[in-house]
C-alpha cells in the first residue's frame, strides 16, 4: 500500500515569550519586548466587546497563575510578536 504524503505550504512554529526572546537573544537582537496581538477584524462594536472579554480572560488567567506562585507568566494570548534592536 502507497502511502500519501501531506505537503502544506505553511509551518506552524508555537513560541511562549521566554523561547521567542530566547531565539531572538540568540540571534544577535537585545532590548526585545514581546507583546500580545489582540488584532479582531470585522464590526467595531463586536471588537470592543471581544476585546473587553479577552482582558477578562485575561486578567482571570493572570490570578490564577499569581495564586499558583508563576509570577513571570504575563502574556496569555494565542498569537506573539516581539520587537527587538539588532546589534
Amino acid at each position: 500500500m502507497k502511502k500519501e504524503r501531506i505537503y502544506s505550504k505553511y509551518i506552524s512554529i508555537h513560541y511562549s515569550k521566554a523561547s521567542l526572546s530566547q531565539v531572538l537573544r540568540v540571534s544577535g537582537f537585545r532590548d526585545i519586548r514581546v507583546y500580545p496581538m489582540d488584532i479582531y477584524v470585522g464590526k467595531p462594536l463586536i471588537d470592543c466587546i471581544a476585546r473587553m472579554v479577552s482582558r477578562v480572560f485575561d486578567l482571570f488567567f493572570r490570578i490564577l497563575f499569581l495564586l499558583y506562585g508563576r509570577t513571570s507568566t504575563r502574556i496569555f494570548a494565542k498569537s506573539i510578536f516581539a520587537i527587538g534592536r539588532k546589534g
